[in-house]
Formats: structure tokens, C-alpha cells, sequence
């Protein structure tokens, strides 16, 4: 029985499970939280996870049917690139399930979208002017849909090895993406003064993207492996730059400190808040100091993407973690959080690229052992 598990359909099995198990524990976990903290009419609630249902049995069921199908004859997945499309698969899912959140269908309006637009560059604010109206007229079916689609491709990604259904997803996956990225992320703040990898520079939908974008061409772990390496060199040598610049305001005052302070202010556990508040005191007592750290810590990871990608890796995820919890909150406290912030899949990532890397690393180290024994005897029988 324990040989029999790891066979390609009964992980397929298992995997299938897992997700419709996380999507019901997620929703309850939810549901329950926003039951305390805020106030929607069961109406709402009520139509908004009918749409969702009737949606999700439309788009779910072909792909559960055909994975089902599909599930003896699929060759076993393993590799980097198997990794990050289990990863970004569920991270899909998870901000599908977040969308659901009953407050979102107003409050995330006015909230995030609406912000979001008009710090926008004015060149292309009207092009979306026009979605903000109609989300206002039909919040809860908007809300659905936006939680049918990204749970939809968590899902495709998740258990669809066919290869044409799968580059559809993938490639619905970075269209929707670059739609959060723009209305729910305002380009992730790279086109506004301050932006930063402490808030979320890039911007989270943008990975995903680049993700799917990795997953899309049929290409080798190796080179899957080197295009994210170079994405993660060119994301924090320009976080590195931008929290130099003396105009971003990082070196002194509260600019730094109010990026802790700000996650301080949202529901959460209180021994949280107390901490990230704390944190938020030492940035604003200390800015040159930590900011000088903040600064190094981004030019040595982007300089070790280039050097040693596994050391490099091992750093980001530490670092990437300690701001994913101090500067980003989790990403998903809050109340109006849709996904986990930028720190989380990047963190994600290089642990997986630790994983790629370290079978690599002991067949290096196997090939210079016996190069070596060969070597040495050579030198024997000369």
C-alpha cells in the first residue's frame, strides 16, 4: 500500500481531494472570521456564494472529469517547474477563496479598486473608469466571477496535465493576472514614487504572471530555473535602488516606519499587532541604520542570483519571510486582502529553487569526487 501511493494516479487522486478539502476549510475558516469583525446582509452572502457555486460546478466540472480521466495515463511530475505550478496552482485558489469574503463584494470597491484607479497615470485611468461603474452596479456578481475565475485556474493548473487545456489556463491565468496587477494592484506601485518590496513591489499578480509565463513554453527545469533566477536578480536590484533614493524619504523620518505602523492598524490578533507595532517604534528610532540594512540585504541578494543561485535562494526565502510578517502582515489580515502579498511567492519560489538545486549540487559533488579518485588513480599506476 505504501508503494502504491506514490503511483502517478493515486497522487492524482490525493492531489484532487486535497483541493476541494482546502477550498471547504478556507470558506469556513472565513466565514467564521468575518462573522466577528464585520456586518454583511445574509441577502449578499446568500447570492454571492450561489453565483459562485453555479459557476464553479460550470468551469470545475469539465476539468475535474477530464484530470479523472487522465489521472493513470499522466506521466509523474517532479522538478522545479512541477514545484512552482503546485505552488502558484494553490496560491490561485487561495485568492479565489479570499475573494469570498463576504465585505468584498462593497468594501473592496471603494476600498481598494477605487484607489487603485485614481493613483493610476491619468493616460490610462479611462480605460477602467468604466469597469469601476459597473462593479458598483453589480458588486456580488462581480465578486463571483472574480473568485470563479481564479479558483478555476488554481484548480486547471493544480490537476490538468493535458497539454493544450493547460497552456488555455496558463494563458487565462496571465490574462487575468495583468488585470489584478493593473485594477487590483495599480501596477504594483512601479510607476508611483516610495515603491518598495517591504509594500509589495512588484506587485504579487505580477509574479504570478511571470510564473505562467515560465510554465507556458515547453522548456527544460534548467532554463525554467535561470529565467526566474534573472527575474529575482532584476526585482531586488531595483527594490535595492529605490530604497536608496533620498526622495522615497527611507533614510529618515517616518517613511519606513509607516510601512510596519500602517499593517499595525488591522484586525488581527492583538500579541501581532503589539509586535509589528513595536517593530514599527524601532524602524522610526533607528530609520539610517535599518534602512542602510534593508538597502545591503536587497544589492547582496541580487548579487548572489548571480553567483550562487542556491545561497542566493536560502537569503531570499529568510528575508522574504522576516518582511512578508513585519512590513506585509501576512498579507492576507486585514479584511480586504486578496492574496498573500509579494513576499510569500517569492519566498515560495526559492524554496522550491533550494529543492531543484540540491539533487544538482550532489551530483556535482558526486562527478568531482570520481574525477578525483580517477585522478588520483592515474596517478597510481604511473
Amino acid at each position: 500500500m505504501s508503494i502504491d501511493i506514490l503511483k502517478p494516479a493515486n497522487r492524482k487522486t490525493v492531489l484532487f481531494f486535497t483541493v476541494l478539502l482546502s477550498i471547504t476549510v478556507l470558506v469556513i475558516l472565513i466565514m467564521l472570521s468575518d462573522s466577528e469583525n464585520y456586518f454583511t446582509p445574509w441577502g449578499d452572502k446568500y447570492w454571492l456564494f450561489l453565483y459562485t457555486s453555479i459557476g464553479l460546478a460550470i468551469t470545475l466540472t469539465p476539468i475535474i472529469i477530464i484530470a479523472w480521466h487522465d489521472r493513470v495515463s499522466s506521466p509523474a511530475e517532479t522538478g522545479f517547474r512541477h514545484m512552482i505550478k503546485v505552488i502558484f496552482g494553490s496560491l490561485w485558489i487561495l485568492d479565489g477563496v479570499l475573494q469570498l469574503q463576504p465585505e468584498m463584494s462593497f468594501g473592496f470597491l471603494s476600498s481598494v479598486i477605487i484607489p487603485v484607479v485614481s493613483g493610476l497615470p491619468a493616460l490610462i485611468q479611462p480605460f477602467f473608469i468604466g469597469i469601476v461603474s459597473e462593479w458598483g452596479h453589480y458588486p456580488v456578481i462581480f465578486d463571483a466571477i472574480s473568485a470563479i475565475v481564479q479558483i478555476t485556474i488554481g484548480v486547471g493548473i493544480l490537476l490538468v496535465s493535458r497539454k493544450l487545456l493547460l497552456k488555455s489556463i496558463l494563458l487565462l491565468s496571465i490574462v487575468w493576472g495583468t488585470i489584478v496587477w493593473v485594477l487590483g494592484e495599480g501596477l504594483g506601485g512601479t510607476l508611483t514614487g516610495g515603491a518598495s518590496y517591504l509594500s509589495g513591489l512588484p506587485g504579487s499578480a505580477l509574479i504570478y504572471v511571470m510564473v505562467a509565463a515560465v510554465l507556458l513554453p515547453d522548456i527544460t527545469d534548467e532554463v525554467a530555473a535561470k529565467i526566474m533566477s534573472a527575474f529575482l536578480f532584476s526585482l531586488f536590484l531595483f527594490s535595492a535602488i529605490e530604497q536608496a533614493m533620498p526622495s522615497n524619504a527611507y533614510w529618515s523620518g517616518s517613511a519606513l516606519s509607516s510601512l510596519a505602523g500602517g499593517m499595525a492598524s488591522n484586525i488581527q490578533p492583538i500579541f501581532l499587532q503589539r509586535t509589528i507595532s513595536a517593530f514599527s517604534t524601532a524602524l522610526l528610532a533607528n530609520p539610517l541604520v535599518w534602512n542602510a540594512a534593508i538597502v545591503a540585504a536587497f544589492l547582496i541578494i541580487s548579487a548572489l542570483w548571480i553567483r550562487s543561485r542556491r545561497i542566493a535562494a536560502w537569503v531570499t526565502a529568510a528575508v522574504s519571510l522576516f518582511v512578508w510578517i513585519f512590513f506585509q502582515d501576512f498579507g492576507i489580515i486585514g479584511g480586504y486582502g486578496t492574496d498573500p502579498n509579494t513576499a510569500l511567492p517569492v519566498m515560495l519560489i526559492s524554496i522550491a529553487m533550494v529543492i531543484y538545486l540540491k539533487p544538482t549540487a550532489e551530483r556535482t559533488t558526486s562527478r568531482i569526487k570520481e574525477e578525483s579518485e580517477m585522478t588520483d588513480a592515474t596517478s597510481i599506476q604511473q
